[in-house]
């Protein structure tokens, strides 16, 4: 499947799915711009794709970031703390930490998240650039230390144990009951509230 269509299959998907405000796609002007693009074996592995509709109605794609190249990359995580609040419904908060060296890495970290399953996946990706100076990577070999907190998305979660995966981070937290307001119905169901 080539990028386009796996873009293409791939927009559903987004539109289907809880986001974080950042994570909102945008149609503007004839521009439709998707923050990101998730495939079963990676968060975000597409950013910033835009999409320009044709004189003819159809859409082109004139613009994406794959993570993975250059431009794009994973940010270095070393520990990842749970951290839940205490009163239902609760929250969950991840509490990603690291270093990265002052070469290479440039604005700020983008967060994706997503639920498979009991799982979730969590990448943190940053913008990279490389400087040349004389053919070689001008940079200082001081270290920067990063926290991340990102906040999962676990109201209207059943109780259970949920794993998550933050850069290759691996752990587990407990939900002991399931996470919502004890009297929320569903507008749409047959039963009053």
């Amino acid at each position: 499947m080539n990028l386009s269509n796996s873009v293409l299959v791939s927009v559903a998907l987004c539109f289907s799915t809880a986001a974080f405000s950042a994570d909102n796609s945008v149609y503007k002007g004839g521009v439709l711009t998707l923050p990101r693009v998730d495939i079963s074996d990676q968060v975000g592995k597409y950013q910033d794709v835009t999409f320009q509709l044709t004189q003819q109605g159809t859409w082109m794609l004139s613009a994406v970031q794959e993570f993975g190249s250059r431009k794009l990359e994973r940010v270095p995580v070393s520990g990842v703390e749970v951290i839940k609040t205490g009163s239902l419904p609760v929250s969950v908060y991840l509490r990603a930490s690291g270093w990265h060296s002052s070469c290479g890495f440039s604005g700020s970290g983008r967060i994706h998240q997503r639920l498979e399953g009991m799982r979730f996946d969590v990448g943190i990706t940053a913008p990279h650039t490389e400087e040349y100076v004389n053919g070689q990577i001008a940079c200082t070999a001081s270290m920067r230390s990063f926290k991340m907190t990102v906040p999962l998305q676990v109201y209207g979660l059943s109780a259970g144990t949920y794993s998550y995966n933050v850069n290759g981070i691996t752990g587990t937290f407990n939900l002991e009951s399931d996470n919502k307001f004890p009297d929320d119905c569903d507008a749409a169901s047959d039963t009053h509230c």
